[in-house]
């Protein structure tokens, strides 16, 4: 991962202003896609219940992904959706965790079959994977917990984008399918409980 990546999420985190969406555009330049996907689904990520809170955020991952598939390199969103203020309880808290896994998953990684990873017709299936499993974050029951491993799964396959790491994409993939099948069978036992 570019030291310069990090280093604007360490300072983010020790921001005491309160970032809007399109801020976070411009700060992450050529790695935006990346690294908006891993903040905006770090939230969804956490073991927590969120009530539905996130939806925002999986919604925003879903348009960004559609323009990945599309093969857009600079990102849009509606200018509604890019002023929305991220909270300082986000930039405080939620921010410093995803910096803590970061630089562990960075040491785990370096650059392995970056020549596929950096392909455009890879860069289109991250996409589609990636708005396959927003979608399901997106779609599991509020108080479940069930968004975390597709929202998982997405940071992973972000990680992978911006680590230029092909085993990471690959184990990101599965995490965000194992979430999905998950989803899959608990919501047929409630089905068949009711």
């Amino acid at each position: 991962m570019s030291s310069g990546f990090s280093v604007k999420l360490i300072a983010l985190s020790k921001s005491s202003r309160q970032h809007n969406i399109g801020y976070l555009i411009g700060a992450f330049e050529d790695k935006s896609f990346a690294a908006l996907f891993i903040i905006l689904m770090a939230l969804s990520a956490l073991p927590i219940p969120t009530g539905g809170v996130t939806n925002i955020f999986e919604i925003i991952t879903m348009i960004l992904a559609v323009q990945m598939i599309a093969g857009r390199q600079s990102m849009w969103l509606p200018k509604r959706l890019s002023q929305r203020k991220l909270s300082l309880q986000f930039f405080s808290k939620t921010l410093p965790v995803i910096v803590k896994w970061v630089n562990k998953l960075e040491r785990l990684s370096h650059p392995r079959f970056a020549s596929i990873v950096s392909a455009g017709w890879f860069q289109r299936l991250n996409g589609l994977v990636i708005l396959v499993f927003a979608i399901f974050a997106f779609m599991a029951p509020p108080f479940t917990n069930l968004e975390t491993l597709p929202a998982l799964g997405i940071i992973i396959m972000a990680l992978a984008l911006l680590l230029d790491d092909l085993v990471f994409s690959i184990v990101g993939f599965l995490v965000g399918c194992a979430g999905i099948a998950l989803i899959f069978i608990l919501g047929s036992l409630a089905f068949k409980l009711i």
